[in-house]
């Protein structure tokens, strides 16, 4: 693992701050691991890479209607000039509306130390390039429509299915299914380490993101307003309506 060339890493940070959840993907679009540690193991392991892609998982603002929630920030298409980052209100009216993290000005997300130490380090290393992705979106844009909800099983299996179709090398999860008996239901031997935990599936969605911007630049497009308020997509379009 410490031998590959260049390796793509979809990176989430928890509110505090304080935990990162990753996942890698090498050129061969092979999964090299997946991990919930803090910033230094990560940084460990990006060290040892000759080329980093990080694609940083960014939280859509938390709103309503198709403006924000909480007084103090703008939006264009509203008299009291209140604005959502470009990248959100043009997904909203594509019907996709991902979401909501701790994106606020002032919020703590954007506070957190962590986080803070991780922009400061990673820019520092000049063999690391860093991109903004939104898994939830980058999941839209693959399927075609909106996904089933994250939290039921249809839904987890939905999106490591997406990726397997994508040639990822993760187990197939309709395997859930045909290990699944009577027996096992009554006793709740339900089948284990076929679906992986959801939090993993998102920055895998991260990586891959990256990985395809990289490698398959023409089926990408960055949609907002480049470079702080733009996201990239693994498709070279958006449809009219998701």
């Amino acid at each position: 693992m410490l031998f590959e060339e260049e390796v793509y890493v979809g990176v989430e940070v928890n509110p505090s701050g304080r935990k990162f959840t990753w996942a890698a993907l090498n050129n061969r679009k092979e999964l090299l691991t997946y991990q919930k540690t803090p910033l230094d193991r990560l940084l460990i392991f990006c060290k040892n890479i000759p080329r980093v892609t990080i694609g940083i998982e960014t939280p859509a603002v938390r709103c309503r209607n198709g403006k924000p929630a909480l007084p103090g920030l703008e939006y264009a298409g509203h008299p009291n000039g209140w604005t959502l980052p470009a990248w959100q209100e043009a997904l909203l009216a594509k019907n996709i509306q991902p979401p909501a993290g701790g994106s606020q000005p002032g919020s703590p997300y954007l506070q957190s130390p962590g986080l803070v130490e991780f922009y400061r380090q990673v820019f520092a290393l000049e063999h690391i390039t860093l991109t903004q992705v939104n898994g939830y979106v980058s999941l839209c844009c693959l399927l075609g429509q909106l996904p089933l909800p994250k939290a039921s099983l249809e839904g987890k299996i939905q999106r490591q299915l997406v990726l397997v179709e994508q040639g990822l090398n993760l187990p197939d999860p309709m395997r859930y299914f045909e290990e699944l008996t009577r027996f096992k239901i009554l006793h709740g031997m339900l089948p284990e380490k076929i679906i992986l935990p959801l939090a993993y599936l998102n920055v895998i969605l991260a990586a891959y993101t990256v990985w395809k911007e990289h490698n398959e630049a023409v089926d990408t497009l960055q949609i907002g307003n480049p470079p702080d308020a733009a996201i990239v997509i693994p498709v070279p379009a958006l449809r009219d309506r998701y």
